[in-house]
């Protein structure tokens, strides 16, 4: 995520309690043999102040994840059985991020925003929608059939 590139979900997920910070970036000869993704020494320290509640950290994560499943090209798509349009108009607006904005375009304190508005404005029948998307994304990702490059392919 920022600022070494766009925000994803993993950085999302982990940037309400940890700081993240690229110490070194290897280079690719560092290696043998060489491999063909970057490598770098990344610090994962514990912000002394989170910046969720508690009671929130399952929200955060159940909202992040439906946004991040959801098909649509945009945020607006992704989100329209959450926020109504003039909501999410509003939001747009006052937390600077185009109508057309991909999820990866948003930073951390921009999703902060909408997560913060989702749990003071959204109405609580439209709150249900989000509950178990997190834990919903992971088991659907454990059922993934993945290939490792270091390992053959069993067919």
């Amino acid at each position: 995520g920022a600022p070494y590139g766009e925000e994803r979900f993993r950085s999302l997920i982990l940037k309400p309690r940890f700081n993240l910070q690229i110490l070194h970036r290897f280079k690719p000869t560092d290696f043998l043999p060489t491999p063909k993704v970057n490598v770098v020494l990344l610090k994962i320290a514990l912000h002394k102040h989170f910046y969720l509640a508690p009671n929130e950290e399952k929200i955060y994560r159940d909202f992040i994840a439906y946004v991040f499943s959801h098909s649509g090209q945009n945020l607006k798509e992704r989100l329209k059985n959450i926020f109504t349009a003039a909501q999410f108009k509003r939001l747009s607006q006052d937390l600077r991020f185009s109508l057309a904005s991909r999820p990866g375009e948003l930073g951390f304190k921009q999703w902060l925003g909408l997560f913060q508005y989702f749990l003071k404005g959204v109405a609580p029948e439209k709150q249900v929608l989000i509950r178990g998307s997190y834990s919903r994304l992971i088991s659907q990702q454990k059922k993934l059939d993945k290939i490792y490059r270091t390992r053959k392919d069993k067919k």
